[in-house]
C-alpha cells in the first residue's frame, strides 16, 4: 500500500512541476528557436526588408476629413499647417464640417485660398461623429486620414496597395435578407 501513495504523490508532484515549471520552460525554449530560425533565415536571404518611399505620382489620394465648430481662433494655424504638409497637393483633398459654427469659421474657409479645399456646412451642431459621417460621404479619396505634417506621407503609403470604395464593394444580399424581402 505504501507504494501506491509514493506514486500516487510524485505523479501529483511531477504535475505541478510540470504546470508551473516545465511546460513554461518548454515554451520559452521552442520560442527562442522559432526566432533564431526566423533571424538566421532574415540574415541568409541578405535582402532589404524596409519598404522604399513612394515617389509623389505612387501616393494615393488622400482625404483629410476635419470636423470644427466656433473654431474661429484655430483655423489660421491650421490652415497654415495645411500648407506644410510634405504630400502633393494634387493627391490631397480637405474636407472641413462645420458642425454648426456660429461664429466666424464658415467665412474663414470660404477664403480660404486651397484647392482641394471643401467645406461641408451643417446648420446645427450634431457633434463630432455626426460631422465625420457627413464628410466620408463627401469624401471621393479610398484613404481618411487626419495625421501631423510629417506622417501622412508614411501613413499614406500604408494604402498604396488597396482602394477601398463603398460603391465598388457591394455584396449580393444574403439569402435570409432576400427571404425577409419577400415577405414584406
Amino acid at each position: 500500500m505504501t507504494t501506491a501513495w509514493e506514486i500516487l504523490f510524485w505523479t501529483s508532484l511531477f504535475l505541478v512541476a510540470h504546470t508551473y515549471l516545465l511546460y513554461p520552460a518548454i515554451l520559452f525554449v521552442a520560442y527562442g528557436m522559432a526566432q533564431l530560425r526566423r533571424d538566421c533565415r532574415y540574415l541568409a536571404r541578405g535582402a532589404d526588408r524596409r519598404c522604399h518611399e513612394l515617389r509623389d505620382d505612387e501616393l494615393p489620394a488622400v482625404s483629410l476629413i476635419i470636423p470644427a465648430h466656433n473654431e474661429e481662433a484655430a483655423l489660421p494655424a491650421k490652415l497654415v499647417n495645411l500648407i506644410e504638409l510634405d504630400y502633393p497637393a494634387d493627391r490631397l483633398e480637405v474636407i472641413f464640417v462645420s458642425d454648426g459654427s456660429a461664429d466666424r469659421t464658415n467665412e474663414i474657409l470660404k477664403q480660404a485660398e486651397r484647392p482641394a479645399l471643401r467645406l461641408v456646412e451643417l446648420p446645427r451642431r450634431g457633434g463630432k461623429s455626426s460631422a465625420l459621417n457627413h464628410g466620408v460621404v463627401e469624401e471621393h479619396a479610398p484613404a481618411a486620414q487626419s495625421q501631423p505634417r510629417k506622417r501622412l506621407r508614411a501613413q499614406a503609403a500604408r494604402f498604396h496597395f488597396t482602394s477601398w470604395r463603398p460603391e465598388r464593394n457591394r455584396t449580393k444580399p444574403t439569402r435570409k435578407a432576400r427571404l425577409m424581402a419577400s415577405r414584406k
